[in-house]
């Protein structure tokens, strides 16, 4: 379909070769983000992961994403989609192009989603309110902790083996939802972050049969995600990452599943997070996982 000025509207084009090189030179160009390495592993996620884009013959100019995935909201699964690595060239800033690609997207994908949300920076904001998106304060919880002996039976995980990231797969496809308020499953989401975000912050506790995923600064362990078929209580999971000095643990998810008796809750007003009507979240407190930010 052409539009103004000779660009074309493009969607669903990943069987084309140049067309997808093209899409992953305007994310580097646009974002410093190369998906080669994700694709290279076998975790691009062509079910679910879909681009709309403006072409200038074959190069992309403007494009947003939609991210398919299945999430449990207040304990029912539902389908949302989220909304990034948005973005405009330069030259072709100021024409409504996004805006016009944010429509299409919601458009066709209306029928079939439940909900839609994303993330964004502080310029942008106005401009997914003027889409009809509400921006959403979050809450993040933490918890005091006492040193203690370390159970053994962590083992940290290399993202370049590809024996520990068949390993991570096998665990997040078999996956239970690390909240049943507010939790994220899908497993090719979860590889990207094992590829890039937190690649540094990958263990495996064989005794539970579970990845975690965290770091350690200045005595706050941050736990990112604990993907399991079953996910274990803190009170069960903490003296295995108890070795690592710490006093306290922040959580980048919703953990009413992990029994925690928070000592901590702070909440976010200006996160990032926005929502796209009717879409309703938990409240008063929520939280996006870490591991559903694409």
């Amino acid at each position: 379909m052409k539009t103004e000025k000779g660009l074309a509207f493009r969607s669903g084009y990943w069987d084309d070769h140049r067309a997808r090189e093209q899409f992953k030179q305007f994310l580097i160009s646009i974002h410093g983000l190369d998906l080669s390495l994700w694709e290279q592993k076998g975790y691009w996620d062509e079910e679910h992961y879909t681009a709309f884009s403006f072409f200038e013959n074959d190069r992309v100019v403007a494009t947003t994403n939609l991210f398919s995935m299945e999430m449990v909201v207040d304990g029912r699964r539902r389908k949302l989609g989220q909304f990034s690595g948005v973005g405009t060239l330069p030259e072709f800033r100021g024409r409504g192009l996004n805006r016009r690609l944010t429509e299409k997207a919601l458009d066709w994908a209306a029928a079939t989603h439940d909900g839609f949300f994303l993330f964004a920076n502080d310029d942008a904001v106005g401009f997914y309110e003027k889409c009809g998106f509400i921006p959403v304060p979050e809450t993040i919880t933490s918890v005091k902790v006492t040193s203690q002996a370390p159970r053994p039976g962590l083992r940290k995980l290399d993202p370049e083996s590809d024996e520990d990231l068949a390993l991570v797969y096998r665990l997040a496809c078999e996956q239970s939802p690390v909240s049943d308020l507010l939790g994220a499953l899908n497993p090719k989401l979860l590889m990207f972050h094992c590829l890039y975000t937190l690649r540094d912050c990958l263990y495996f506790v064989a005794d539970l049969d579970v990845a975690v995923f965290f770091e350690v600064d200045d005595e706050r362990l941050t736990l990112f995600d604990v993907v399991g078929r079953r996910i274990p209580s803190f009170a069960e999971l903490h003296p295995y990452v108890s070795g690592q000095r710490h006093s306290e643990v922040l959580f980048s998810f919703m953990p009413d599943k992990m029994g925690v008796d928070a000592t901590g809750q702070t909440t976010l007003e200006d996160s990032g997070a926005l929502v796209y009507p009717p879409l309703r979240l938990p409240d008063p407190t929520r939280l996006f996982p870490y591991v559903s930010r694409a």
